[in-house]
């Protein structure tokens, strides 16, 4: 573990270096400035993968994950499997308390209990009955803006918690879920179930629809396993990871180096993989 964690640090001095305006590349577009978005590191876990994610944002470099498995594991998801289940049941106080401690509502811990026995006058309570209302008129797309809106949701999000990423999860998440609405018909009842064997493990989703989005269109390092990296191209790459035993039945891809043109001021070619 010291071992990866030096290399880590080491990488991450690497691309800062990189990053200092000084590298320029050249591709079919010109000739630029080596960017964050220009780097990929490689591993060979998603797990290596949050291991360099964390010491590049240590070291002030902004990184983003690549099609990174899991959307239904997040507490992103359990978040929104909280709340439609309260509203789905709205006279069940124990769903009730349990949604209003999820960031939707960001009820803090301290006065939760308190949350038991709120007048319907309270703007919280009628918050959630207005929610309760819209999910009954079985027209999702309101519903769900309410959530994103209405609850502060995106704003403490972006603003107060600077979290780009739960909240393109959470956009995500119920993005997916209008989809199997419309595919299948499903009820909001439905949906609920459905949801809670994607995120118990209970049911498996397609690849596509497991996928974390990126942020944004951000200019950010990205972090990839190399089986994700196949017919990707980048002007830097790092592996890292790979230092344990690997299954006897894993084959390392090789590495396949595009054209190696002429490229001014310390220029990058550009690299296949």
């Amino acid at each position: 573990k010291a071992l990866r964690r030096t290399l880590a640090s080491a990488y991450a001095a690497e691309i800062a270096s990189l990053l200092d305006g000084a590298v320029r590349v050249v591709d079919e577009e010109g000739t630029h400035t080596l960017t964050a978005s220009d780097v990929f590191v490689l591993t060979r876990t998603a797990a290596e993968g949050d291991e360099i994610g964390d010491v590049l944002r240590a070291r002030g470099i902004p990184y983003a994950f690549f099609r990174k498995d899991g959307l239904f594991a997040t507490d992103e998801a359990k978040d929104v499997l909280d709340v439609l289940r309260a509203l789905v049941a709205p006279r069940d106080r124990r769903a009730r308390v349990r949604a209003l401690a999820t960031p939707f509502f960001a009820v803090p811990l301290d006065v939760l209990g308190e949350a038991r026995e709120l007048a319907s006058e309270h703007p919280l309570m009628a918050l959630f009955e207005r929610l309760v209302l819209l999910s009954q008129q079985r027209e999702l797309a309101p519903l769900f803006r309410a959530l994103v809106e209405d609850t502060g949701l995106s704003r403490r999000e972006l603003y107060l918690h600077a979290s780009e990423r739960r909240l393109t999860n959470y956009l995500h998440l119920l993005e997916v879920l209008v989809g199997f609405s419309h595919r299948g018909r499903l009820s909001l009842r439905d949906l609920v179930e459905r949801l809670a064997e994607l995120v118990h493990g209970r049911a498996r989703p397609s690849e596509d629809e497991d996928i974390q989005r990126l942020p944004s269109e951000q200019d950010a390092v990205q972090i990839l396993t190399i089986h994700k990296a196949k017919g990707l191209e980048a002007h830097a790459v790092f592996l890292f990871g790979g230092l344990g035993q690997r299954p006897p039945s894993e084959r390392v891809p090789a590495v396949m180096h595009g054209p190696r043109g002429a490229a001014p001021e310390r220029g990058l070619p550009v690299g296949r993989y």
